[in-house]
């Protein structure tokens, strides 16, 4: 239980706006926002008045999880017609989460590694670039160190 909403609830909110997709002619499909890892995720203390809202609109956490998709959005879109820059901050939140999650990275055909010191491979410099980088090499320190 995530303060004064269910782990169910807070799921389902998370699934109707990152609803992923259940195929892909392109590679993995995108999953859900719970599959991809942010289940059980705590975004009420810092969305609780837009959650409040939905939660309101749905009647109840149980109204909410078991309503059909249809209903689920429109909910969601009435919540955002009353309260757009609340609702917004959940959905940024909510995407900046999921679009670090690997399975997501992977379903984009994007690396999750980091980039240093191990991670993406970066091709050698041509004759071109090596010669302007030993150029600046060979020039030595144009800086001052300081104590």
């Amino acid at each position: 239980m995530n303060g004064a909403f269910s782990d169910g609830f807070l799921d389902a909110v998370i699934d109707t706006l990152l609803p992923g997709e259940a195929e892909s002619a392109s590679g993995s499909p995108l999953p859900t926002a719970t599959g991809a890892g942010l289940a059980g995720r705590d975004y009420g203390e810092r969305h609780a008045a837009v959650l409040t809202a939905i939660h309101a609109e749905a009647v109840s956490d149980r109204a909410f999880v078991t309503a059909a998709p249809a209903e689920r959005h429109r909910i969601l879109a009435e919540v955002e017609k009353r309260a757009f820059e609340p609702f917004r901050a959940l959905v940024q939140e909510v995407a900046a989460d999921y679009h670090d999650q690997p399975a997501v990275l992977h379903a984009y055909g994007w690396r999750s590694e980091p980039p240093q010191p191990g991670g993406h491979r970066i091709a050698p410099a041509d004759d071109a670039t090596a010669a302007r980088l030993a150029r600046v090499v060979a020039r030595g320190q144009i800086f001052r160190v300081v104590p």
